[in-house]
Order: structure tokens, then sequence, then C-alpha cells
């Protein structure tokens, strides 16, 4: 199908445009602990290491291994922001350039919150999915005619992370129906089949078919039950950051009903999207649910949308019957359309905001701690004993060939190696922690301690504050306090 020239033209316009106003803020972000933790292991780890690590890390591989060879060539850190940046930029050019989609609500869905802070500038393996996910939808009319490729996509949206998951397989499933219904089963086609048998195996090998007995919590994936986690995220995919959440659920629930409703005679995507959504709300119940979740619910119903003009509704009279009290297709999709671009202007705000506060105030404190370090080179010559090593550990990617001593685990390391007793270091008060620094490093000899909340000087008054940052964007509990004893 041939592209406009203004279509082209406006398209890389935009994406210039949204380039341009992302960079700075990836330039300058400083990955929190969860996002500094991929690099860690892939810079840290062999390769079969790195596999062994992946029962614990709840995600598949995929963007470890792309992390991995500028890591292990040793890239500077900044790399990650820029890879993840670019990811982000092509997934937007692929959006503006081929989605089927009206054109204001492309512009106001990729200058919103998720497209232009959480999945661009907030570095994790989400962005990985969305961009196999559109790039599916694109190829979605050529499935049967290129399915290797098609099937290649899916098997690398199931190892892409653990929320894209039953969206693949729901995709995989409706490619199965389809080629058994239409009598497609061709050498090509079963042989695409199979590889997307082969990314759920893959999958399987890499985070576990069951989790492993001493992961952080304790041999279990799901540790919660709170049904509140459901409307609170489907309010903050529409309208997040737009004020008390009693007054925006009522909208934001007609916005996900207006939009499944536009799918009501397209059946494979809209028993895709249903799929993808009890998956989420699953997860969201079950496990401590992040706002970074919430746009995957976007991603699901615009790659529905994509797909759907490619699907007929179903001829069966009862179908037929069913569907015909239904305004038709083109009207129902432009109520869906409206109601998304109207969630968006209302929303849009908040990722600006997020651009503003990240050029304003620290979004972690690690890379300034790893630059005071660095400042002062001869405080790398002792010990840092740290405690909260999850929460502290997004300063190493800064300082190559430095570790930290964790009090609560009693050894050297940079990367979280996430089972239960890391859940029980963690948690340690800070007198047990300082007991067991100053059993390791007897007086007097030098040592740092680096904290996530200040000491007591009354109680510890051998320890002396040379450098702390806590004035962060969220106000988080990633905080550092950096104290010195005998130098």
């Amino acid at each position: 199908m041939r592209i406009p020239r203004w279509n082209v033209l406006v398209s890389g316009l935009l994406v210039l445009l949204y380039a341009v106003l992302t960079l700075q803020t990836a330039w300058q972000h400083e990955p929190w602990r969860d996002e500094a933790q991929p690099w860690l292991v892939a810079r840290d780890t062999s390769l079969p290491e790195l596999f062994g690590e992946l029962r614990y890390e709840a995600h598949p591989g995929l963007w470890y291994l792309i992390l991995f060879p500028f890591a292990k060539l040793g890239f500077p850190y900044i790399t990650v922001g820029i890879v993840h940046w670019l990811l982000a930029v092509v997934t937007v050019a692929l959006f503006l350039w081929k989605a089927p989609v009206p054109w204001l609500t492309k512009v106001v869905f990729i200058f919103s919150y998720y497209m232009f802070w959480q999945y661009v500038i907030d570095i994790r393996p989400y962005v990985v999915g969305i961009l196999l996910l559109f790039l599916i939808a694109w190829m979605y009319p050529r499935r049967f005619d290129r399915p290797i490729r098609y099937a290649g996509l899916i098997f690398l949206l199931f190892n892409s992370n653990v929320h894209s998951v039953v969206i693949g397989a729901a995709v995989a499933g409706a490619f199965a129906w389809e080629a058994w219904k239409g009598k497609k089963l061709n050498p090509r086609v079963v042989a695409a089949l199979a590889l997307m048998g082969l990314g759920v195996i893959a999958l399987g090998l890499q985070v576990g078919f069951a989790p492993p007995p001493d992961n952080m919590y304790e041999g279990r994936h799901i540790l919660q039950y709170k049904p509140i986690n459901i409307p609170n995220a489907i309010k903050d995919t529409f309208y997040i950051g737009c004020g008390p959440a009693e007054y925006l659920y009522a909208p934001a629930i007609i916005t996900l009903l207006v939009c499944l409703l536009a799918l009501a005679d397209r059946p494979v995507p809209l028993l895709i999207v249903l799929a993808h959504l009890a998956w989420l709300f699953f997860l969201m119940a079950r496990v401590t649910p992040g706002i970074r979740h919430n746009g995957l619910i976007l991603a699901a119903l615009f790659f529905a949308f994509w797909i759907a003009p490619a699907c007929d509704a179903p001829r069966k009279p009862w179908f037929q019957k069913w569907v015909a009290w239904l305004p038709e297709y083109r009207a129902r999709v432009l109520a869906a359309m409206t109601a998304l671009t109207v969630a968006f202007m209302i929303s849009s705000g908040h990722g600006f905001r997020m651009h503003y506060l990240e050029r304003k105030l620290d979004y972690s404190g690690c890379k300034v701690l790893a630059d005071f370090l660095k400042a002062n080179p001869v405080l790398l010559q002792f010990p840092i004993a740290a405690h909260r090593h999850a929460h502290l550990a997004s300063a190493l990617p800064y300082l190559p060939g430095v570790k930290f001593w964790y009090a609560g685990l009693g050894q050297f390391a940079t990367y979280v190696h996430q089972d239960i007793r890391h859940t029980q270091a963690d948690t340690l008060p800070q007198a047990e922690i300082m007991r067991r620094i100053e059993k390791q490093f007897l007086p007097p000899a030098p040592v740092l301690a680096l904290l996530s909340s200040p000491l007591d000087p009354v109680a510890y008054p051998l320890y002396r504050l040379i450098f702390k940052v806590d004035n962060t964007v969220f106000g988080s509990d990633e905080a550092f306090y950096l104290y010195a004893r005998g130098l």
C-alpha cells in the first residue's frame, strides 16, 4: 500500500520533534535501581550466569541480551539510555507512519505521558514489547504471506517481558485458528507455528515453569490480593496525573468500554485485547503494580484497532443478530478515537511535568553520588559498606570495577541476586547493619558506610557525613547518605 508523500513528511517532522524533545531528558536521566539491574547483570555475568539470573528477575532475557554486547565491550553507562531512547523513537515512527489511526489521536498519543516519558525515559523492557507488538500489527495483513517473519516477531514478543506473554499467546492462537479454519497449514505455516511454540519454551526455560524455591517471595510469584488496583490502573491509563481518583474512575472505565465496544464485531482483535487485559488485571491485583504497566493497556488497544480492518466480522446469522443493535463500525471507532484523544489531551501535561522535574531535580541521586566519589578518588581506595543494596546498587554502573560490601549479605557484589537472602538482608534494621559493619571492619580501620537513611550522630559519633543526596523527583527511598569512619 503506497504511503502518501505528505504522510511521510509529516511523520518525519513529528518523529524529529519527538526525538529532540526527549533526547535531553534521556541523556541526563539517572536510572533507578531496577532500571540499573539489567545493565549490571549484563556487565558482570557470563552468558550462562545471565540466564541463571533470569529465574529471579521475573522477565525473560531479550532486553538483557540487547544490552549484553554494549556492557561487555565497555561502553559508557549512558548507552543504556540511548539504546532505550532509540527503540522508543523507532516505535513512535512506526506508529505515526503505519497505524490506521486518526492523525490527531496519533499526535496526542505520542506526546502523552506513556509514550512521551514512561516508555522513552524510564529504562525498562516494555518499549521492546511495544515495538514488537506494533511490528506484528504492521505485518498482520501479510501474516500468511510471510509466516516465518511473522512468527519470529511473536517469538521475540514472548521473550520481551512477562506482561506481554498472554497477548503473544493470543496472537499466536489466532494465527493457528485461522490457519486451520482457512486450510492454510502448508509447511511454512507449520514451521511458523513451531517457531511460536519455541518462543513459549524459551520463555519457560528462562523465567522457570515454576518459581525457584529460594526466590524473594519464598517460592511464590504472587503475594497479595488487592482488587482496588484494577480500577486505579484503568484510571491511570487514561487520566494519569489529572486529579482525585474518585472523580476519574467513571470516565476512565467508560473510555475503556467505548474502545472495547468499537471492536464488538471483530472477535479476533477483541479477544486478543480481552486476554491481555485479563492477564494484566490479574498481575495488578496480585503483584504490587507500577504505573509503568498501565500503558500496556493502551498498546494493546492500538494493536487491536491496527489489525481490525484486516479482520472480517463473522457472517453467522446468530452473530449478525447479536451485533445488529450496534452503530456501524466506523462510527464506533470514531467514538473510541475521540474518547482516547480527549483523555490524552487532558492527561498529557503529566508527561511534560515529568520532563521538567527530571531536568530540575535528581531522579535517583545515584549519578551525583558516583560523581562525588570519582571526584575524590582517594575514597575509592577504602571499602564501601552498604545497606539496602537493592536501593543503592544504582550507583555502581557509574563506577566500573567497584563493588559494595553489602552488610546484610556479608559479601562484596554489584547486581542484586533477588533471592530470599536479598529480601531478608534488605529489611534488617539499621542498628544490626551497623553492628555488622563494625564487626567486618574493626575500628580504627577506615571504612565508608553508604546508607539509604541518615545515622543518629549521638549513637554513632565516629561516623562523619561527607555526602548526601535526597532531593529526588519522587522523594523516594532511593536516597544516599555517605559516612566516613577513620578518614
